[in-house]
């Protein structure tokens, strides 16, 4: 068989032709393919748009969880609006919307006052889509966040959270043999210092020690377990806890029958001999409202007795071998609550304690929480005192050879929180 070339004018006018077609073809479709550039530009633009829209509302219920069980409602809900607006979401109802609501609106936490929760929508505006199409695309999340409730074990908190200068202990153990031991319970310090924590010759035992910032010690000191350095802040477990105000409670000046009863005391107060401190009628919530401190001296005992001393000013000042016992309520708002001291009251309330050769809840001389969220507890002495008290206090100060032993107080103890995170 014979083969036949083309001559060169054909091939050219075919290949002129293949190209022209290409062309024509390419012309076709470069619509579709912009179309696919559009889309897959205007997806990625979207997709970066909702990841800023859930990064603004992780950070603001974050935020807002965390006042939401210090301060209430209101304060978190402005709380989580200030941190959206800061994240370029103002809910101007235009291009973006905010609804922050507590308890949550909607998810697994729906209903439940612990909770609050933000919502943030963003209307995106298409970069190419909006050549055929006039509408916006609408990104959307949800952030919940809140507190879980715990009761308090044999623990220590000490609040005390400033680092400004000068940055000194806020948890120290002086003296030679002093002793504080929280029986598998937790001692937490919150302050950032590179010496939050001081221990000369003392001992600090507990089932775990947490510190924000860091500690020092003595040669013969001991902290067992080695302490958890810059470990997280934990909020004040009773911020919550509503003080008592004294309204509708009698005023007292002395006993009355043998005892002192519930009510307000006078300033610079000083209890005569060793009358009780009686509580348990349930009059005044059980509450000596104090409002200017409390003084014993020589060998005098303050001993109360299902019952709860506020401090609105002043603490408690033991002189010579004076010393405190007693228990706290067993119902009532202060139920488990032993000493309750303003929230801005920055006084001293010192600590003595009764020998004590073993340590139960049953032996524990002080049966009942003490709370002094801007106070300072001074611990001192040289006697064994047992406690089933969780002590939670701005600082505390072990001085002299005071042993201090904390076992569980098992008594009805208020609602408390040592958790405070993002939940959905």
């Amino acid at each position: 068989m014979k083969l036949t070339s083309l001559p060169h004018s054909t091939w050219k006018q075919r290949l002129t032709s293949e190209k022209g077609q290409q062309l024509l073809q390419f012309a076709l479709l470069l619509p579709l393919l912009l179309g696919f550039l559009g889309l897959v530009m205007d997806a990625g633009n979207v997709y970066v748009h909702h990841r800023r829209v859930q990064a603004a509302a992780d950070a603001s219920v974050a935020a807002a969880g965390m006042v939401l069980y210090q301060s209430g409602v209101t304060p978190a809900m402005n709380t989580a609006f200030y941190y959206a607006t800061e994240y370029g979401y103002n809910n101007n109802g235009i291009t973006n919307t905010v609804t922050v609501s507590s308890p949550p609106a909607a998810g697994a936490f729906a209903g439940d006052s612990r909770y609050i929760q933000v919502q943030i929508q963003e209307q995106v505006q298409p970069i190419f889509a909006s050549i055929v199409w006039p509408g916006s695309f609408q990104v959307s999340a949800r952030g919940t966040a809140g507190y879980t409730l715990h009761a308090l074990g044999a623990d220590i908190y000490v609040l005390k959270d400033s680092g400004a200068a000068p940055c000194n202990a806020t948890l120290t153990m002086n003296g030679n043999t002093g002793r504080v031991t929280a029986t598998n319970g937790t001692v937490q310090v919150n302050s950032p210092c590179a010496t939050a924590v001081a221990v000369g010759n003392g001992d600090i035992y507990a089932g775990q020690i947490n510190i924000v910032g860091g500690y020092s010690k003595g040669p013969n000191g001991v902290l067992s377990p080695t302490p958890r350095t810059g470990a997280p802040p934990i909020p004040d477990p009773l911020a919550s806890l509503p003080a008592p105000t004294g309204a509708g409670c009698p005023a007292r000046s002395g006993p009355v029958s043998g005892k002192y009863l519930p009510g307000v005391y006078p300033s610079g107060f000083s209890p005569d001999f060793d009358y009780p401190f009686d509580g348990s009628s349930g009059v005044c919530d059980g509450v000596f409202y104090f409002n200017s401190g409390l003084n014993a001296t020589g060998n005098k005992h303050i001993v109360i007795n299902q019952g709860m001393f506020y401090f609105a000013a002043g603490g408690l000042t033991l002189g010579g071998n004076a010393d405190m016992q007693g228990s706290a309520p067993t119902s009532g708002p202060y139920a488990g609550m032993l000493v309750f001291m303003a929230r801005n009251n920055s006084s001293t309330f010192y600590l003595h304690g009764t020998p004590q050769a073993g340590c139960t809840f049953a032996l524990a001389s002080l049966k009942g929480i003490v709370y002094l969220p801007k106070g300072h507890l001074k611990v001192q002495g040289t006697s064994d005192m047992c406690v089933a008290s969780p002590l939670i206090t701005w600082t505390y100060e072990g001085n002299g050879n005071a042993t201090t032993t904390i076992v569980v107080y098992e008594g009805t103890k208020p609602g408390t929180t040592v958790t405070n995170a993002q939940v959905e």
